[in-house]
């Protein structure tokens, strides 16, 4: 079990518009993509997006080219998908 869990509430995005690069929590603080995966692979931290209920968890995923990355799931509650967060 993670240690804390933070909330995501901005993203930024890489020159091209692409690929989220860092993320922006609650509390002000940013996490680099390659933080955010370590913190949830190592147990550290679990992050989450939360506009509206229920949360929805921020996971890692890994292409097949061994890039990993990080997304939450797309549900029926389209404010909670990392995506769509507003930049910083």
């Amino acid at each position: 079990m993670a240690i804390c869990s933070i909330r995501v509430i901005r993203i930024r995005r890489d020159e091209n518009n692409s690929k989220i690069v860092a993320v922006k929590s609650e509390s002000n603080s940013e996490y680099s993509v390659p933080d955010v995966v370590r913190f949830i692979e190592t147990n550290i931290a679990n992050f989450y997006v939360q506009e509206r209920t229920p949360k929805a968890d921020v996971h890692v995923v890994r292409e097949s080219d061994g890039t990993k990355y990080i997304r939450t799931d797309k549900d029926c509650v389209p404010e909670n998908n990392l995506e769509n967060l507003p930049l910083f």
